[in-house]
């Protein structure tokens, strides 16, 4: 397996052409896909950009970076593959996160709510 040097990092040009050479079936809406950036055997990391983009017009909208350390298993789907699951739990773990933030306000009332109304304690 060959791993690549971290400073070989995929810029916003790049993703954009990649974004724009898919031939999608849906029109619109919004798409996400991972680009696998590296795997370090050596270090034993691995590096995903979560990309979401606008699947009508294929431009670039937001890109999250989930960097893990510390492949499990035997094999190279198994390896990998668990290393592949945290980024992606790494990923809704940030994305909740900067959510909640963004809209606290909003999350503590309705909360407050849910609470009031006797559905959760």
């Amino acid at each position: 397996m060959m791993a690549i040097n971290a400073s070989s990092a995929l810029t916003e040009d790049s993703i954009q052409a990649i974004i724009s050479n898919y031939d999608l079936k849906q029109k619109d809406g919004i798409g996400l896909v991972a680009l696998m950036e590296y795997v370090n055997k050596a270090k034993e990391e691995t590096l995903v950009q979560f990309v979401f983009f606008d699947i009508k017009t294929k431009n670039h909208i937001k890109t999250y970076e989930s960097l893990v350390y510390g492949g499990i298993g035997i094999g190279l789907t198994k390896h990998w593959g668990r290393s592949f699951v945290k980024n992606v739990d790494h990923l809704i773990k940030s994305y909740h996160y900067n959510l909640r933030s963004s809209h606290k306000s909003e999350w503590k009332r309705k909360k407050k709510r849910i609470y009031k109304l006797g559905f959760s304690k």
